[in-house]
């Protein structure tokens, strides 16, 4: 059986073993799901077999069956389109791979009730949980909160606080569109980050935002992150230009 193309989704190929739900639990049923199924679910499936499938999982009563069905929504291709209430209710299950999951799929979920769900648990003390779903939240009052969390984190090798999830996190709601979060966090990344791939990210998102200061460009030009080094000297490269360009042609 081949592929086809689905008309009304703007001729986008789907597959016969991706888009339905009925397939997709089928798999998980029988302990056949693969770890790139979820995306190309995310990717093909049509929306209504999607909401199939998010209504299947709510209605699952087996643990490990319903925590499998909501993996699929844990990307940011595929975000939860029905009601949170009772996603928030069973995420306080004693079932942690369960509790998890749920958490996953509500950290790309935008909306008021998920927010204060996610502060309540931040302040009960679960805040590397709750940190993604608020930052994908993000409101201005609690721009202290997280930064202070930010930098509470010990960043070391052993990443035994999750530090680097936690980057990760910020990356993520970074690329999404429009999103509210002010360059403090980027910054964060910067300074802190052992991951010069992360650092490199956090930088290039900076730079579209116009953020990065010549300071911050001299310290990039010693870099031990040779893409880094070279956006530094391609900056500074410009930035001279520019300056000689305004001294020929100075404004009246």
């Amino acid at each position: 059986m081949g592929n086809y193309l689905d008309e009304e989704t703007t001729g986008t190929v789907i597959t016969d073993k991706t888009d339905t739900a009925d397939k997709y639990i089928e798999k998980v049923i029988n302990k056949e799901l693969r770890h790139k199924d979820k995306y190309m679910f995310a990717k093909c499936a049509l929306d209504e077999e999607k909401h199939r499938l998010a209504s299947a999982a709510l209605a699952e009563t087996d643990v490990s069956v319903k925590s499998q069905l909501l993996k699929a929504f844990t990307l940011a291709e595929n975000p939860w389109k029905l009601a949170c209430d009772q996603l928030i209710i069973e995420a306080d299950s004693g079932n942690i791979v369960l509790r998890d999951t749920i958490l996953e799929v509500l950290s790309f979920i935008k909306n008021t009730q998920v927010h204060d769900f996610a502060y309540q648990l931040f302040m009960n003390g679960d805040k590397q949980k709750a940190f993604p779903i608020l930052l994908f939240n993000y409101q201005p009052t609690d721009k202290e909160l997280l930064l202070d969390y930010l930098d509470s984190l010990t960043v070391d090798l052993s990443d035994k606080n999750g530090w680097h999830h936690i980057v990760h996190s910020i990356l993520d709601v970074a690329e999404t569109e429009n999103n509210a979060m002010p360059d403090e966090y980027l910054l964060w990344i910067y300074n802190n980050s052992m991951c010069s791939c992360c650092r490199e990210y956090a930088l290039d998102v900076l730079e579209s935002r116009g953020s990065i200061t010549f300071e911050m460009l001299m310290e990039c030009k010693m870099d031990c992150n040779e893409n880094i080094r070279e956006m530094a000297k391609r900056k500074l490269k410009e930035k001279t230009a520019n300056e000689d360009s305004d001294q020929k042609h100075p404004t009246i």
